[in-house]
């Protein structure tokens, strides 16, 4: 029988606060926004959120901090069927964020704060070694 192929995801998440307006505020500008709401968001989260929405096996590989937006996410790639197992949760830093504003033609302008993202390193792929040996495809 063959083994069921493991995409691992190697990479950031971010807590994203999506906020909706009629344009994106220039340099000293205030504006009104119409609307808001958090997201589950990094490259590497969406990677492996969008593998397992395939039903392809999938795990993370990541960091985040022991807060409220570092447990958003963890509940997310849970509820989404991602292994987070190698998730790890840092105490010396913030979870990672976004703050992205959208225009009502639907482009938008971000700020992010990579936080514990940042101290994603080679101990975090030694500690994974386990589901690395057994991934078919690893996404950086």
């Amino acid at each position: 029988m063959t083994p069921s192929p493991l995409v691992t995801v190697f990479g950031s998440l971010h807590y994203d606060i999506a906020v909706m307006g009629p344009s994106r505020p220039r340099k000293g500008e205030t504006v009104t926004g119409t609307s808001w709401h958090p997201k589950s968001g990094g490259k590497g989260g969406n990677q492996a959120v969008s593998a397992a929405r395939t039903g392809i096996a999938t795990s993370m590989i990541g960091a985040v901090a022991d807060d409220d937006f570092g447990r958003f996410l963890l509940a997310n790639l849970e509820r989404k069927g991602v292994d987070h197992t190698y998730v790890r949760r840092d105490a010396s830093q913030s979870t990672g964020m976004s703050v992205a504003i959208f225009d009502d033609e639907g482009d938008y302008g971000a700020v992010i704060v990579s936080g514990s993202n940042l101290t994603l390193g080679e101990a975090d792929v030694i500690g994974a070694r386990e589901v690395l040996s057994k991934t078919t495809l690893l996404v950086l």
